[in-house]
């Protein structure tokens, strides 16, 4: 009874669009016409099981698919934060370096200024020294 279930769904899909059926029918009552025909062929209710058991196994396939999609849904939002906290470290560190050249130069004019001053301070010196 699955067999034949198996074989109208894949007669189905193997169809070309210049089949014998009439192109002014909707797609909604052939698929009703050729359900009734499977039906009739299998009045003893097999093929209405065979569709629960199939709803019921792609009923847990999509639970699982849905598990996976949110565990994607949180590694999405951790990448996001994620990257959130690596766009914060490099302004930090951009910061930091602005800082350091700052600080650089800060201390080289320290060190000439201290240079001058002593320079000053034994001329000065000297100076007192001679007088």
């Amino acid at each position: 009874m699955a067999n034949q279930f198996v074989n109208y769904f894949s007669k189905r899909r193997n169809r070309t669009p210049n089949s014998s059926t009439s192109e002014s029918e909707s797609p909604e009552s052939k698929r009703s016409k050729n359900l009734e025909e499977c039906v009739e062929e299998n009045e003893d209710g097999d093929v209405i099981i065979d569709a629960l058991e199939m709803t019921g196994e792609i009923a847990g396939t999509l639970k699982g698919i849905l598990e996976k999609l949110q565990k994607l849904d949180t590694i999405e939002s951790s990448v996001k934060r994620i990257e959130t906290t690596m766009e914060n470290l490099e302004l930090r560190i951009a910061n930091l370096e602005t800082f350091e050249q700052t600080a650089t130069t800060d201390i080289e004019h320290l060190k000439r200024a201290s240079r001058k001053m002593k320079a000053n301070a034994s001329t000065t010196r000297s100076a007192a020294r001679k007088s």
